[in-house]
């Protein structure tokens, strides 16, 4: 094997004033920048293959919009398809992707990041140098907390309030695994970092009309300063479509505007830099990619599923303009196609493995993959290469809640979860064994 090669981008995606923000039950246009949006992104060779990997700061990005890019990188880069990951860091200050709950797709913006994403690539291809990797685990279980809660009045509710009397325990677990992947040049200076970490993202505290990375911007910035080089630091979204950070009481909480944020950040960072001290840095490894398509069903709108959210409404108090909003949904959803056909993806580093997931994954089904991985290290990188809302456990479908509400954001049936963690594992295995 030759010596791995690493090249490096950072592409401005930054929208204009007056676009719609997505990640809110309400159609905000941003009014300010806080701090600019990017792709950032890593190609990866060793002489025969070269892997590509493009984090873009978004809520979300779908098929439409990925599988466009990958045909532009294709013919601009030679790296095909399967050995291109495009993921969405889930910033809920961003440009909506799609159409979704109250905003509409904000298209010709998305038009151009997908030129953008096929532009980072070539650059990062155009830039590849020789250089060491080191790859290890660090551990931070103070940040993250599973926002949905078994509640004394039935059910499951996500994100009761703080001082909520009817709030009882977790109905699930966190991952604290800091997954970091680091190289280095041969005079030991840094060529670029990936971190990966199952936080869905922090409130910012601000505006809330303010486009922003969020703390994933935070924490490259930070994690370049406490290292004190500059290189292309990249934070990847794990399986966290039931973790937030609201309910992490064992750390003090920050309330100006960006705080919480930055503070979040800063020990995620500090994580990571110890662990990259500890690493051995090699020149070589195995490369290798796999993708699998899988068709997913959706649930059928109206009747039970209506019922459903209805009742967790009603053991809310009540809200007959939520409900009115799902029901509106609904009707969208008697007229969408009655399943998604996406991707499952794994690529191979040696002994790390990297699995993609096409929407908000719960941390359950990221810890089954990892636990069944033949592999040494394994990332679960969710939002991946499309995005099919979120993808609950079954056990979460029995409680209820906001992340099983049939909507555009939460479609598909109840063993997704599960066709999802077998494609990676058939997908892990292979790659393992190839040689």
């Amino acid at each position: 094997m030759a010596q791995l090669q690493l090249g490096t981008a950072q592409v401005n995606i930054t929208p204009p004033l007056g676009v719609s923000l997505a990640g809110s039950f309400n159609d905000r246009k941003a009014t300010d920048i806080h701090d600019d949006l990017h792709v950032k992104t890593m190609v990866i060779g060793n002489g025969e293959t070269k892997l590509a990997i493009a984090i873009c700061d978004i809520i979300l990005i779908e098929r439409q919009d990925t599988d466009i890019a990958k045909e532009r990188i294709a013919e601009e880069c030679g790296i095909p398809p399967d050995h291109v990951m495009i993921c969405a860091t889930h910033t809920h200050s961003a440009a909506a992707p799609a159409d979704i709950l109250s905003v509409q797709r904000e298209g010709e913006y998305m038009l151009r990041v997908r030129r953008k994403i096929a532009d980072s690539v070539r650059l990062a291809v155009d830039r590849m140098e020789p250089t060491l990797w080191g790859r290890g685990v660090g551990h931070e279980d103070r940040v993250v907390s599973c926002r949905r809660f078994r509640m004394k009045t039935g059910g499951v509710r996500m994100n009761p309030g703080l001082n909520d009397p009817n709030r009882l325990e977790p109905e699930g677990p966190i991952d604290p695994d800091v997954n970091v992947l680091c190289f280095k040049r041969s005079d030991k200076s840094t060529a670029g970092l990936l971190c990966n970490y199952a936080l869905h993202y922090v409130s910012s505290r601000g505006k809330g009309t303010e486009i922003s990375a969020n703390y994933f911007a935070a924490f490259c910035e930070i994690i370049q300063r406490l290292l004190g080089e500059r290189f292309q630091a990249i934070l990847a979204n794990g399986c966290c479509g039931d973790i937030n950070n609201s309910y992490a009481t064992t750390i003090p909480h920050k309330t100006g505007p960006y705080e919480q944020l930055r503070h979040v950040a800063t020990v995620l960072a500090a994580e990571v830099l110890k662990t990259v001290e500890f690493m051995e840095f090699t020149p070589e490894a195995e490369l290798g990619a796999s993708m699998e398509k899988l068709v997913i069903k959706r649930r059928t709108p109206g009747g039970e599923e209506l019922a459903r959210i209805k009742r967790d409404l009603d053991s809310y108090g009540g809200n007959e303009e939520r409900y009115q909003q799902y029901a509106g949904e609904h009707d969208l959803l008697k007229q969408a196609p009655t399943e998604d056909k996406t991707y499952v993806s794994a690529m191979r580093i040696g002994d790390l493995a990297l699995v993609g997931l096409p929407g908000e994954i719960f941390v359950e089904i990221g810890l089954e993959i990892k636990k069944r991985s033949p592999f040494k290290h394994t990332f679960c990188v969710e939002l991946a290469n499309d995005w099919i809302g979120y993808i609950p456990t079954k056990r979460a479908f029995e409680g209820g809640g906001y992340e099983t509400w049939l909507a555009r954001s939460s479609r598909a049936v109840p063993e997704a979860g599960e066709m999802m963690v077998e494609s990676a594992v058939r997908q892990l295995e292979k790659l393992h064994g190839a040689r």
